[in-house]
This record gives C-alpha cells, sequence and structure tokens, in this order.
C-alpha cells in the first residue's frame, strides 16, 4: 500500500475515533466546556495538522468570488433552516398533541452579552463542523470509498450522530433513564428529540454535502456560512416550547 494512502487512513481512522470519544463523553455526562474543547481539537486542529499544504484549497476553500461563496452559503442556511423548523414543528404537533407548543423568538428574553456569546460560540462552533465533516472527511474518506455519493451520505449519519448527545437531552442522560423508568417523560417526547437532532440534522449534511459535490462556487466556505445561518436562526429568531 502507498504510504500516502496509508497515511490518509489512519487520519480518517483517528479522527472517527475522536468523534467515537465525544460521544462517550457526552453520554458519562462530561462538562459542556470540555466537550467543546475536544470537538475544536478534532474538528479543526486535526484536519489543519494533517492535511498536507497548501492547506485552504485542501480543506476545500477558494479565494474565486468569495462573496458568492457566502451568499450561496447564507440562502443554503436560511432555506434548509425554515423546512426543518416547519418539520419540527409538524413532528411535536403529531407525536405530543396533548401538549401545548408555544413559538417564540428566543433572542426576545436574552440579554445583549447572551446575544454576543451565541453569535461568537455559534460562528466558531459551526465553521469547525463544517471545516472537519465537508473540508477534510468528505474528500479524505475516498481512501475508504470511492463513491461520492456513499461518503456523503455515511458523513450525514455522523454528523447527526454527534448531535444526538448530549444535545438530544434537554437536562441528562441519566435523568431521561430515570423519566422512562418512572414513566415521567413521554416516550413520543424522545422520538420527537431523535427526529429533530439526529434525522433532521443529518438531513442539512446530506444537503450541504451534495451541494459541495455538485454546485459549482459552493465550498467549505460557503458550507460553514450555511451552517453560521442555520444556528443563528435557530439560536436567536425563531423556536418552540412543549409544555
Amino acid at each position: 500500500m502507498d504510504k500516502t494512502v496509508f497515511k490518509q487512513k489512519c487520519w480518517v481512522i483517528v479522527i472517527i475515533l475522536a468523534i467515537s470519544l465525544h460521544l462517550t463523553m457526552a453520554a458519562l455526562e462530561f462538562p459542556q466546556t470540555a466537550l467543546n474543547i475536544w470537538k475544536f481539537f478534532y474538528c479543526l486542529l486535526l484536519p489543519v495538522l494533517v492535511v498536507p499544504f497548501p492547506i485552504l484549497r485542501n480543506l476545500g476553500f477558494s479565494n474565486e468570488k468569495i462573496l458568492r461563496q457566502v451568499l450561496l452559503g447564507i440562502i443554503c442556511g436560511a432555506v434548509t433552516v425554515i423546512a426543518v423548523f416547519t418539520c419540527q414543528a409538524v413532528c411535536a404537533r403529531l407525536l405530543l398533541p396533548e401538549y401545548q407548543l408555544t413559538f417564540y423568538q428566543p433572542i426576545a428574553s436574552m440579554s445583549a452579552g447572551s446575544v454576543v456569546s451565541v453569535l461568537v460560540m455559534q460562528f466558531f462552533h459551526s465553521s469547525v463542523e463544517e471545516v472537519l465533516f465537508r473540508g477534510y472527511l468528505q474528500k479524505q474518506m475516498v481512501v475508504f470509498f470511492r463513491s461520492e455519493k456513499v461518503r456523503i451520505l455515511l458523513i450525514s449519519v455522523i454528523f447527526g450522530g454527534i448531535h444526538i448527545v448530549p444535545y438530544l437531552f434537554p437536562d441528562n442522560l441519566s435523568g431521561i433513564v430515570r423519566g422512562l423508568q418512572d414513566g415521567s417523560y413521554p416516550v413520543n417526547l424522545l422520538i420527537l428529540l431523535f427526529l429533530s437532532r439526529f434525522v433532521l440534522t443529518a438531513l442539512f449534511s446530506l444537503i450541504v454535502g451534495i451541494l459541495v459535490w455538485k454546485k459549482k462556487g459552493f465550498t467549505t466556505l460557503s458550507a460553514a456560512c450555511a451552517h453560521i445561518t442555520y444556528n443563528y436562526i435557530l439560536s436567536l429568531l425563531i423556536g418552540f416550547n412543549i409544555s
């Protein structure tokens, strides 16, 4: 086996194991700060360290028509989040008809400091994820799977997976288990959270992955802008409570 290919395979495996460790840490209820630090390391530092120079171009970036790349990403993120939010609301209404669904704007109850914190955290959080999944894995996994379709599908499953825990659980895993055991936590709510955090997140990844593959000018920068827009809208502008 060629040494370069062998090295590529090893690094892809290392990053997949790092993602698995993230899920394990979350399931064991590690502090969110520790999870964020670990995610930053394996999403950004590892790809940057292992991708040959020139780094940016190998990670799917381009200096051509940057404004167009950004606009494509923003449009994709806005359209996708509206579709996803609509699906979430419909699923909530169908799965939990006895519960009251209340729509609101998260930013209305947030302080200026909280808004700035969300803007900064979501910017870095979304960017590093896209560097890893679209910039690195979607290309480097070619050493295992020649088919772009297979790579995009697998990456979408992994992407959805890292959003299951801890984000799937509003409190913590042990609290959900106790709630299911004593009947205080509706099974339909767990199903809704699974659909919202895994299925719809994986669908978002699938759409962005296909655009990076098929749409000329839709780069890793576009994917990052789509992800940032998606998270900004959900975090600040639209949301719903179930009570």
